[in-house]
C-alpha cells in the first residue's frame, strides 16, 4: 500500500472539518444577528423616546421663542405652555426636525384637542398616511388644568 492515499484522505477528512466548522460560525452569526428591520425599529423607539423626552422638558432656554431655541420643550412648571405650543406649532418642520436631532418623520396630537390662537388642531408635524415601520408613543401630561395624552408617532 502506497502512504501517498492515505494522507490524501486524511487531507479530505480535515478540510471537511474545516468547511464545516466555517459553515456552522456562520450559520451562528446570521441567528443571532439583528435584521434590517429590527435595527429600524430599535432606531424608531431611540428617537421616538427622545423626542417625548424633549417635548416634556422645559426646553432651552427655558423660556424660548421661535427666534431664540436650541432645544424644544413644551413645559413650564410640569405643565403644558400654551404658549411654547404655539410657537411649536408654528415653527417650519425642517427645523423641528434638526432641533430634536431626528431623522424620521413625526406627527403629534392628544386625546384632547389642542389649541393654537383659539382654533382646535389635528396635530403637529406630518400626518402618516401609507407609512411602513410605525411607532406610537403615549406621555401623559396637563393641559388647561386637565390631564391628556400626547401621542407622538415616527415612521419611515
Amino acid at each position: 500500500m502506497s502512504k501517498k492515499a492515505q494522507a490524501w484522505g486524511f487531507d479530505v477528512i480535515i478540510a471537511t472539518g474545516i468547511f464545516l466548522f466555517g459553515m456552522t460560525a456562520f450559520f451562528l452569526y446570521t441567528i443571532n444577528y439583528p435584521g434590517e428591520e429590527q435595527q429600524k425599529l430599535e432606531d424608531l423607539l431611540y428617537e421616538g423616546d427622545l423626542l417625548a423626552s424633549s417635548l416634556l422638558s422645559p426646553g432651552s432656554p427655558e423660556n424660548w421663542t421661535a427666534q431664540l431655541v436650541s432645544k424644544i420643550g413644551l413645559l413650564s412648571n410640569n405643565v403644558l405652555d400654551q404658549n411654547k405650543l404655539e410657537e411649536f406649532y408654528n415653527l417650519p418642520y425642517p427645523l423641528t426636525k434638526s432641533l430634536f436631532g431626528i431623522k424620521y418623520n413625526y406627527f403629534i396630537n392628544s386625546s384632547q384637542p389642542l389649541e393654537i390662537s383659539g382654533a382646535g388642531i389635528a396635530g403637529i408635524g406630518i400626518i402618516p398616511e401609507n407609512s411602513k415601520n410605525n411607532i406610537k408613543i403615549s406621555r401623559v401630561t396637563i393641559y388647561k388644568n386637565k390631564p391628556i395624552t400626547l401621542e407622538i408617532q415616527l415612521w419611515e
